[in-house]
């Protein structure tokens, strides 16, 4: 929880979306917006020490009963519930979509028929992508092989099979064109038939904040396997390359502010949370009740499992 709300309230425009609304006389905000809105201030109020979430883990909990108990689980599904949460409460009770506005983009998949060329495209919103990290191909050699090389011969071969995944190839590799086989064919309706279809993603409309997940684990639960391929992060981030709708006039290029970072395995891991000051721009490490200054090098360099991008603002044309 603690690495989900740091990373949280170390987005600007989030906070003061949240901080903004006031409490009314004739009745109480809604209970998830409220409790975390305390939280905030008290956050804000104590320039030292720790406070307790347990009041929003409570609201939390009766939304979702995984969250009840003290049971381990997994800070990106509590991250997105919240954002959830806060979103609907708003939309229930102010027809606010502020937080839908800073946070949602959209993703457009366009399948093209192989026969009449027919293409259907269908937009989704998104709140975060989940983008696939492969093992490194150094942890996959096998132990025979490696006793059969000597360390001499070994050592260059290895160094060349550890070279960095940028996020770059992990963005390129979640929007990369697939062929939909026989376990998922496309019907087209021109041709009114199955066909082989190709199947395209693209990202159309982008958010002010932007939430990657980095993939490090299965979809199998009973797999405890983490990949820890290393991923070399960069502090701005450039999309212009991943756009598919050039016409809106969006900026495309982002600055980090907030990464979650995962040690241990599925099982039995960590959370903590490195995250860029509101006032003085530096980069701070929050592990649990210990707090202290970071360098972007570190940040840059740790074992990044959510990143948070804020988009740069596009300077009015003259």
């Amino acid at each position: 929880m603690n690495s989900a709300l740091q990373c949280l309230s170390h987005i600007g425009p989030f906070v003061q979306i949240i901080l903004n609304l006031e409490e009314q006389q004739s009745y109480q905000l809604p209970s998830i917006v409220s409790a975390y809105r305390r939280l905030l201030i008290e956050m804000q109020s104590i320039p030292t020490g720790v406070t307790s979430a347990y009041e929003l883990k409570v609201c939390i909990s009766e939304l979702n009963r995984r969250f009840a108990g003290i049971s381990q689980q997994d800070s990106h599904e509590f991250l997105t519930l919240l954002i959830e949460s806060l979103h609907d409460e708003l939309m229930d009770n102010y027809h606010n979509s502020s937080i839908g506005d800073l946070m949602h983009g959209t993703i457009r998949s366009t399948v093209k028929c192989p026969i009449c060329k027919t293409e259907t495209k269908t937009d989704d919103s998104f709140l975060s992508l989940p983008l696939p990290v492969h093992q490194a191909p150094s942890e996959n050699v096998g132990n025979d092989l490696i006793t059969k090389i000597s360390d001499k011969l070994i050592s260059p071969l290895r160094h060349v099979l550890q070279n960095d995944t940028t996020l770059y190839d992990c963005i390129d590799d979640f929007l990369k064109t697939e062929q939909l086989g026989a376990n998922g064919r496309w019907f087209c309706e021109k041709c009114q038939k199955d066909t082989d279809a190709i199947k395209k993603l693209d990202l159309y409309e982008l958010s002010q904040v932007l939430i990657l997940q980095l993939k490090r684990f299965t979809d199998d639960l009973t797999d405890e396997t983490k990949i820890s391929t290393k991923i070399e992060i960069p502090e701005v981030l450039e999309l212009k390359q991943f756009i598919e709708n050039n016409e809106i006039n969006q900026s495309v290029t982002y600055d980090l502010i907030a990464v979650m970072t995962h040690t241990g395995t599925l099982a039995s891991g960590h959370c903590t949370a490195f995250a860029r000051h509101l006032t003085n721009r530096r980069w701070y490490h929050f592990n649990d009740e210990h707090v202290r200054q970071a360098s972007s090098r570190e940040v840059l360099t740790s074992h990044a499992y959510i990143l948070v991008y804020e988009r740069q603002y596009l300077c009015p044309s003259s």
